[in-house]
């Protein structure tokens, strides 16, 4: 049975983006052809992994800003990597932020900014 309009027209843009999984074999060369995987030899340095694969999700993000995919599997990688040498641990550094900004909310500074003859509550 021949295949359907959609499923051609599926096939050719997977093939243009390099993915061959539903190509034909007596028409493309890479059908079927399966990639090794390849490992380094030795013991995985998962930090140099990871900043590796950031690199290549940022490149993937930029270049289709709208790929929401690509946006939260790099957020993902991007909560996975361990904070460079020297910075604080970035949760820690939020919650600082957020004590921060709750010290000047205190009721003295809130009454400064309010407008004169304004009140929260509402009758």
């Amino acid at each position: 049975m021949a295949d359907s309009n959609a499923v051609r027209s599926q096939r050719k843009r997977l093939h243009a983006a390099g993915d061959h999984g539903m190509c034909r074999p007596e028409r493309c060369r890479e059908a079927g052809r399966r990639l090794e995987p390849v490992v380094p030899a030795g013991s995985i340095d998962s930090v140099a992994e990871l900043e590796h694969l950031a690199r290549r999700l940022i490149a993937v993000t930029v270049a289709d800003p709208v790929n929401t995919q690509a946006a939260r599997a790099l957020a993902e990688v991007l909560r996975a990597l361990p904070p460079a040498q020297g910075e604080p641990d970035p949760v820690e550094r939020l919650q600082q932020e957020v004590a921060a900004i709750k010290a000047l909310h205190t009721p003295a500074n809130v009454a400064a900014i309010r407008p004169a003859g304004r009140s929260d509550r509402h009758e």
